[in-house]
Protein backbone atom coordinates (compact mmCIF):
# COMPACT_ATOMS: atom_id res chain seq x y z
CA UNK A 1 0.00 0.00 0.00
CA UNK A 2 1.34 3.42 -0.97
CA UNK A 3 1.36 5.77 2.00
CA UNK A 4 2.14 8.94 0.09
CA UNK A 5 5.40 10.77 -0.04
CA UNK A 6 7.12 14.05 -0.11
CA UNK A 7 8.12 15.97 -3.13
CA UNK A 8 11.00 18.38 -3.24
CA UNK A 9 11.55 20.96 -5.93
CA UNK A 10 15.12 22.11 -6.40
CA UNK A 11 16.18 25.01 -8.59
CA UNK A 12 19.56 24.79 -10.28
CA UNK A 13 21.27 27.71 -11.98
CA UNK A 14 22.39 25.82 -15.06
CA UNK A 15 24.90 28.44 -16.22
CA UNK A 16 26.85 28.26 -12.96
CA UNK A 17 26.65 24.49 -12.89
CA UNK A 18 27.96 24.25 -16.45
CA UNK A 19 30.78 26.67 -15.65
CA UNK A 20 31.73 24.57 -12.62
CA UNK A 21 31.86 21.37 -14.65
CA UNK A 22 33.67 23.10 -17.55
CA UNK A 23 36.42 24.24 -15.19
CA UNK A 24 37.23 20.56 -14.68
CA UNK A 25 36.72 19.09 -18.18
CA UNK A 26 35.18 19.77 -21.60
CA UNK A 27 33.22 16.52 -21.93
CA UNK A 28 30.72 15.36 -19.36
CA UNK A 29 28.94 12.05 -18.95
CA UNK A 30 25.49 11.64 -17.47
CA UNK A 31 27.13 9.41 -14.89
CA UNK A 32 29.50 12.26 -13.88
CA UNK A 33 26.59 14.62 -13.20
CA UNK A 34 24.68 11.91 -11.35
CA UNK A 35 27.59 11.17 -9.03
CA UNK A 36 28.58 14.79 -8.51
CA UNK A 37 25.08 16.00 -7.62
CA UNK A 38 23.83 12.83 -5.93
CA UNK A 39 20.87 12.46 -8.28
CA UNK A 40 19.59 9.61 -10.41
CA UNK A 41 20.94 9.00 -13.91
CA UNK A 42 17.55 10.03 -15.30
CA UNK A 43 17.62 13.36 -13.45
CA UNK A 44 21.22 13.94 -14.53
CA UNK A 45 20.18 13.32 -18.14
CA UNK A 46 17.39 15.87 -17.78
CA UNK A 47 19.83 18.42 -16.39
CA UNK A 48 22.19 17.93 -19.32
CA UNK A 49 19.28 18.11 -21.79
CA UNK A 50 18.23 21.42 -20.23
CA UNK A 51 21.81 22.67 -20.56
CA UNK A 52 21.72 21.67 -24.23
CA UNK A 53 18.52 23.66 -24.80
CA UNK A 54 20.23 26.74 -23.35
CA UNK A 55 23.30 26.23 -25.54
CA UNK A 56 25.52 25.36 -22.58
CA UNK A 57 26.18 21.82 -23.77
CA UNK A 58 25.94 19.81 -26.95
CA UNK A 59 25.15 16.11 -27.10
CA UNK A 60 28.26 14.37 -28.35
CA UNK A 61 27.25 10.71 -28.15
CA UNK A 62 25.03 8.45 -26.08
CA UNK A 63 25.27 9.85 -22.55
CA UNK A 64 28.16 12.20 -23.31
CA UNK A 65 27.90 15.97 -23.69
CA UNK A 66 30.43 18.57 -24.81
CA UNK A 67 30.31 21.67 -22.62
CA UNK A 68 29.93 24.85 -24.62
CA UNK A 69 30.09 27.35 -21.78
CA UNK A 70 32.32 29.99 -23.41
CA UNK A 71 29.86 30.60 -26.25
CA UNK A 72 26.89 30.92 -23.92
CA UNK A 73 28.65 33.26 -21.50
CA UNK A 74 29.55 35.57 -24.42
CA UNK A 75 25.92 35.50 -25.57
CA UNK A 76 24.70 36.44 -22.10
CA UNK A 77 27.19 39.30 -21.99
CA UNK A 78 26.02 40.53 -25.40
CA UNK A 79 29.40 40.33 -27.11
Amino acid sequence: MWMGGTRMVVTIELTRLAERFASEKRYLRVKDVSRSLGVSMRTAGKILAAMEKLGLARRWSNGVYWLNVDRRVRALQGT
